[in-house]
């Protein structure tokens, strides 16, 4: 494989705006709250307000149909086997989540 003649122009980084912005924080912190607590209150909402509408809400985010739980999973605020067990609670309902959460 030969390498170009030149260089293509680049952006530099501040061109990109990957810094935080002003208030940036705020919206990240009204949409999640990290930590185990927040993670065992997202569960909640989601098995009493989401979970029986997830196969058909799931793909749509502004919806209460998600789970929310993908960061506190990520950052293991909570474990996928308390999650799992959680699930179960709410019967057949839970069946496309738990797919989904495999």
């Amino acid at each position: 494989m030969r390498r170009p003649a030149t260089r293509p122009d680049t952006l530099t980084l501040e061109a990109l705006e990957l810094s935080p912005r002003e208030g940036d924080s705020e919206n990240l912190y009204g949409s999640w709250t990290p930590g185990e607590s927040g993670a065992r209150t997202e569960l909640k909402r989601f098995l009493e307000t989401g979970i029986r509408t997830y196969a058909t809400d799931r793909d749509f985010p502004a919806r209460a149909g998600t789970s929310r739980l993908s960061p506190h999973l990520h950052w293991g605020e909570i474990s996928p086997r308390m999650v799992w067990r959680a699930a179960e609670t709410v019967g057949g309902a839970a069946a496309p989540f738990q797919r989904q959460l495999i």
